[in-house]
């Protein structure tokens, strides 16, 4: 290729190669990037694998990584509002906390989070160009053909590196062993999040097995970060490390102590009705107490779209808890998993110190504070309360599950669900279902693996017989606001894929 592509050009080279599916092994994308001039080998990874929490412990550790003054590249997979969300640059925080409300308003419409810059279509569309030159050498010399993973992977590198990226935080795309990521040779940290049963089609049966493959991660003398796992996942991960000389920590839950968190409001024992008193419950008081509304201030969208000025906050989310040796720290991500999603990244924040990295603890708490991380328990609407949640597996179930009976114990739910036919979706439903007073079942759209939505409504039906089959995403929208009333909750989960149109249609909705 003479010319570099456009950005349409570059999208459109990635559509063809995504015809070709994916499939795990590195013997194709240690080729490519050979082509490439390894780029890969220049950069300084903290690799992160594992079945759920990838994402956020990810989003706390790049936020944190940004306030100590380090430029971080981020690549993840899937996405949910936009192609290039999966390659991104955080610079240092010493510009954008100059002015952070001014900066806000500046971005409102625009898709990146403020401190977040995802690859532009300049950019993207010229390491696109090198990646395609490489794919088609390797169809000359008759070698095999890189997956689009395995392209979009090679992009990120190529990216990181024109950037100079001080650190890039790697998600593993599937598994770990044999994952396109697993090509670097050079982290600095490698980070296993909760691991549970997913996948089995192609990382085995057994949770064992799961594990072994997700522990594939780990390189000799590279030290180890763990979540609190189930027995025998962390059992592997402490072989795989004692195999290869790393150094491990797993989480601690039992010392994520004297838990400060908000609730929904205040449930009147008298009237049964909800206040907008910002209340928070702790884990050693047996009353719970008002605490100071103005530092906790969280934006919420009525029906009008805009935030509704001088509302206190009364949504889930703003919890604080003691994990030693940091001390306090506050987060304002929702559930509960999400304290020990944040004290994973507290443990690599203590394993990058004793690497060098200079990071301050004002770093550690304003970083844990502002992190943000869509589709996880994130609040989109109020007045009803609308939630959109990724859990899509049974493990992601039971932690919904756990949020769900935690913040809103005696409201009304009604669920948005969309589900793919190859994930354990029978299981989601016996989890999740007997919560709700009515299900709108959905079918993810644009997507093959989708499963058909009177399919769903039907496997629903065998556990809460209060559900439709919606003809589409917006409909099922529409119908669930017509049903709730303001106190009610209203939670669209499953599928990563649709939670995007599905807030689209939310937005429009309260704008109409």
């Amino acid at each position: 290729m003479e010319a570099f592509m456009d950005y349409a050009e570059a999208r459109a080279f990635i559509d063809r190669v995504a015809v070709k599916g994916n499939e795990l092994g590195l013997e194709t994308i240690t080729n490519l990037l050979e082509l490439l001039g390894n780029p890969q080998d220049e950069l300084k990874f903290i690799h992160v694998a594992g079945t759920n929490g990838k994402g956020s412990v990810l989003a706390y550790l790049y936020t944190v990584l940004q306030e100590a003054g380090y430029t971080v590249g981020r690549y993840i997979s899937p996405t949910l509002f936009s192609y290039r969300e999966r390659i991104q640059i955080g610079e240092g925080c010493a510009t954008w906390n100059a002015d952070r409300e001014a900066q806000k308003k500046k971005r409102v419409g625009l898709e990146e989070p403020l401190g977040t810059e995802y690859i532009s279509r300049e950019d993207f569309a010229e390491c696109a160009s090198m990646a395609a030159a490489a794919y088609e050498e390797m169809g000359r010399r008759g070698m095999k053909l890189p997956t689009v993973f395995e392209v979009e992977t090679a992009i990120s590198f190529l990216y990181f590196k024109k950037r100079a990226c001080d650190l890039v935080l790697l998600e593993v795309g599937m598994g770990g062993r044999l994952d396109a990521t697993n090509i670097i040779r050079t982290p600095v940290l490698t980070v296993l999040a909760s691991i549970s049963m997913d996948h089995m089609e192609f990382l085995g049966d057994t949770l064992a097995e799961i594990a072994w493959n997700k522990a594939g991660i780990l390189k000799p003398g590279i030290p180890v970060a763990s979540a609190s796992q189930l027995p025998e996942a962390e059992q592997v991960i402490r072989e795989e490390a004692v195999s290869k000389g790393c150094a491990y920590t797993f989480v601690r839950p039992e010392e994520i102590t004297d838990v400060q968190e908000n609730i929904f409001g205040s449930l009147s024992e008298q009237s049964g009705t909800v206040d907008n008193k910002n209340v928070f419950r702790s884990e050693n008081s047996a009353e719970d107490s008002e605490r100071s509304p103005d530092r906790l201030q969280i934006p919420a969208y009525s029906k009008t779209g805009n935030p509704a000025e001088g509302r206190k906050s009364c949504e889930p989310g703003f919890q604080s808890f003691v994990y030693d040796p940091f001390g306090r720290v506050e987060i304002a991500l929702a559930g509960p998993h999400q304290r020990e999603n944040a004290a994973l990244a507290l443990e690599c924040i203590g394993i990058l110190r004793q690497s060098g990295y200079t990071i301050s603890d004002e770093a550690v708490r304003e970083g844990l504070r502002k992190t943000e991380w869509k589709g996880r328990f994130s609040v989109i609407h109020r007045d009803p309360l609308v939630i959109i949640d990724g859990a899509h597996n049974p493990d992601a179930a039971r932690v919904l599950r756990r949020s769900i009976e935690e913040y809103f114990p005696k409201q009304k739910k009604y669920y948005i669900f969309g589900v793919f036919s190859d994930k354990e979706y029978d299981k989601i439903i016996e989890i999740t279902a007997g919560l709700a007073e009515h299900i709108f079942a959905v079918e993810t759209p644009d997507n093959p693996r989708a499963l058909p939505v009177q399919e769903l409504a039907k496997a629903v039906s065998r556990v809460n017989p209060s559900v439709e089959a919606a003809e589409s995403i917006a409909e099922a929208v529409r119908r669930s606001f017509q049903m709730a009333e303001p106190d009610d909750v209203i939670l669209a989960f499953g599928s990563l894929s649709f939670l995007a149109e599905a807030e689209r249609a939310v937005r429009l909705y309260a704008e109409n």
